[in-house]
């Protein structure tokens, strides 16, 4: 999950004192704990960003412009079920 808006968006700075959330995708609704999903590395980058364009890119470059910048990339938590 990511920060289009980077460290700077509302939700991912009450994430990055909590380290907790509620999602609700699906028809589904459940809390979950936000870990870093270790920018750094090279490799999960890549394959983050290929996902992120396998799932967006049809919805044209406003959509996906954020989501793979690298603001975005900074920004970027696993998201584990509680």
């Amino acid at each position: 999950m990511r920060s289009a808006a980077g460290s700077g968006g509302t939700w991912y700075r009450h994430a990055r004192t909590t380290h907790e959330g509620r999602i609700r995708a699906g028809g589904v609704e459940a809390d979950v704990t936000l870990q870093e999903a270790g920018n750094n590395t090279p490799d999960l980058t890549d394959a983050i960003q290929t996902e992120y364009h396998r799932i967006y890119d049809h919805h044209g470059p406003d959509i996906t412009r954020g989501a793979l910048s690298r603001r975005a990339q900074n920004a970027t938590y696993r998201l584990l079920p509680r």
